[in-house]
């Protein structure tokens, strides 16, 4: 008997027994012409048997086709699948295999398109980060600012985070202090230094971050007693996991980012991605910034003697009072120069010059206020502008300073060098209001203070 009869003589045998019982209970309530109404239920039956037969092979033609499609798209074909389907020649199980395995898929699929969403708004914070932090350090100097902009912004890139600090190397030490945090008392906080070994860098990679769990068991074994008690009086104990980023400036560790949760098991490989590329792109704007830092160093600073400079003395007095002085406020120009500084560079050298151009600079900054201003305006002549001070005020503190200065020397190699030096001083508005004849003026008493003095003659030995 071929097969493929088997099923509907099995269907038959079944609308007959339906038919006998249905008949019975027509038959009960009085009907009766039996054979038409068996009939009747058979033929019906079978008219539904078979449409439902042929709706099941529509329909599951349909979804093995569906499901080729897919498999075909995704590439994850669970087997050949050549010869074209033409009937239903898959077992329910083996098409539920299937199905189950495209399921499997599709949900590894979304698992990574959600990883993927979240890496792309990661790097969208974390432009707008860079962005925000460099022109925070162009319009403030106020370092604990971009670092705590940093933090704030790293903590709302990576998915439950809720607290974090940042440490910084202070190179003098060679230890990593707090320089700023979310979550924590910063004033304790900033009581506690770690070496490298104590962080939890301690087996740190240049490409990789750590997540670190059980951090107070972490820190009962590295840290002193005293470091501990500072940090959980300060309430770094309130935490679960941690996950530390080292931030690398020119192959140095100058920074390390940590981002703390709350919840236990909070980060994931994801995370550990996420936070990688922040700190790189962090890391190249804190390069930008300290470059731009140098630069306007450079532009505002005498690079030998770390006082302001003649470009900047200009741009300072052009800003402040444009090419006359405006301002009827009191203050008084001094010129100085070194003596014998060309001796100096003859007999040992300008390196020795050099260090008597230093330690004179050094000399006139600790003599004056911060409100005044120095400029090293020639190879050895500065200008100090004394603010609020009048002329006869200034004749005082400068004689005092140059007769401390008629004992100062310094060792160079063996040889001690005096560090003496000549001054001329001009009033505003006394003498003039613009500041052109104002340093004319102290030029000329300066070179008169010369002859006074007679400081021509001096000897170095």
């Amino acid at each position: 008997m071929p097969k493929k009869l088997t099923p509907y003589i099995i269907q038959f045998i079944i609308s007959i027994l339906v038919a006998n019982f249905t008949y019975a209970v027509v038959k009960w309530f009085g009907l009766d012409n039996a054979l038409y109404i068996k009939l009747f239920f058979v033929v019906t039956y079978l008219i539904l048997y078979i449409s439902y037969v042929r709706t099941f092979k529509r329909i599951n033609r349909v979804v093995l086709e569906s499901l080729t499609d897919i498999e075909n798209v995704l590439a994850v074909k669970s087997g050949p699948r050549d010869q074209p389907i033409t009937q239903s020649n898959e077992s329910p199980s083996l098409l539920m295999s299937r199905i189950e395995q495209l399921l499997f898929y599709i949900h590894t699929a979304q698992d990574h398109m959600t990883a993927l969403e979240k890496i792309t708004d990661a790097k969208s914070k974390t432009l707008e980060t860079i962005t925000k932090v460099s022109h925070q350090y162009l319009e403030h100097d106020h370092v604990t600012d971009y670092y705590h902009l940093i933090l704030a912004s790293a903590i709302q890139v990576i998915e439950n985070a809720s607290k974090g600090s940042i440490l910084v190397l202070d190179p003098s030490t060679n230890r990593y202090k707090y320089q700023t945090c979310v979550g924590y008392d910063l004033e304790i906080l900033k009581n506690v230094d770690f070496s490298l070994e104590q962080t939890f860098l301690t087996e740190y990679t240049k490409e990789g971050a750590n997540i670190v769990a059980s951090i107070e068991n972490h820190d009962r074994a590295m840290l002193s007693p005293e470091q501990y008690a500072l940090i959980k009086e300060a309430g770094g104990y309130e935490i679960f996991d941690v996950l530390s980023a080292p931030i690398f400036i020119d192959g140095v560790l100058y920074a390390i980012l940590n981002i703390d949760s709350d919840q236990p098991n909070a980060f994931d490989n994801i995370d550990l991605q996420l936070i990688q590329f922040f700190t790189a792109q962090i890391s190249l704007a804190l390069k930008n910034k300290f470059q731009i830092e140098e630069t306007v160093k450079l532009s505002k600073y005498d690079r030998l003697t770390g006082v302001y400079n003649r470009n900047y003395l200009e741009q300072y007095l052009q800003k402040q009072y444009g090419d006359t002085l405006k301002s009827y406020d009191i203050y008084t120009l001094v010129l100085c120069d070194l003596d014998n500084l060309k001796v100096v560079n003859d007999t040992y050298g300008h390196s020795a010059g050099d260090e008597v151009l230093k330690s004179f600079a050094a000399m006139l900054t600790s003599e004056i206020r911060t409100s005044d201003f120095l400029a090293r305006i020639g190879g050895d002549e500065f200008v100090i502008l004394f603010y609020q001070m009048n002329y006869r005020q200034t004749a005082q503190r400068m004689a005092t300073i140059f007769e401390s200065s008629q004992d100062r020397t310094i060792t160079y190699n063996g040889n001690t060098l005096p560090i003496r030096f000549s001054y001329g001083i001009a009033s505003s508005p006394d003498d003039s209001m613009v500041y052109s004849i104002l340093h004319k003026i102290a030029d000329q008493r300066m070179y008169d203070f010369k002859k006074t003095h007679k400081h021509f003659d001096v000897n170095v030995h």
